[in-house]
């Protein structure tokens, strides 16, 4: 096991990836890509998101972010992390929830246009809030 592995399994779970099946590519991006899978043993569709690490998102950016979901994985409007899975291609992959409709980020790409002022400012204070 390397620093690495070291360091997430310190701060998350780690995810056998063998146990994810029917792996369905949800978005292609620089970034990395997000995938749609089932998770066999206990018959849920989980969301498997490449980690690309670069200049701009190190080890310590990951960090961040996990412990930034750990601190709101409490609430039902937040979408909870499950931890990491390494790919067979030793590619690291954050394991969420899945979200029927997308992310908040797809939802606005698709429908920002189509919002008013009032459902966008509606919108803004329940992320504030985290309603």
């Amino acid at each position: 096991m390397n620093s690495t592995d070291c360091i997430i399994e310190e701060i998350t779970a780690i995810q056998e990836y063998d146990l994810f099946e029917k792996l369905e590519t949800l978005s292609v991006r620089n970034s990395g890509n997000i995938y749609k899978a089932s998770l066999h043993s206990y018959n849920m569709i989980m969301v498997l998101k490449d980690i690309k690490f670069n200049e701009k998102y190190t080890l310590n950016e990951l960090v961040y972010e996990l412990k930034r979901h750990r601190k709101l994985e409490f609430h039902n409007n937040i979408l909870r992390i499950f931890g990491i899975t390494k790919s067979d291609q030793d590619n690291y992959m954050l394991v969420l929830e899945y979200a029927d409709n997308g992310s908040l980020r797809y939802y606005l790409e698709q429908n920002f246009k189509s919002l008013n002022w009032n459902d966008k400012l509606n919108l803004a204070k329940q992320l504030q809030k985290g309603d």
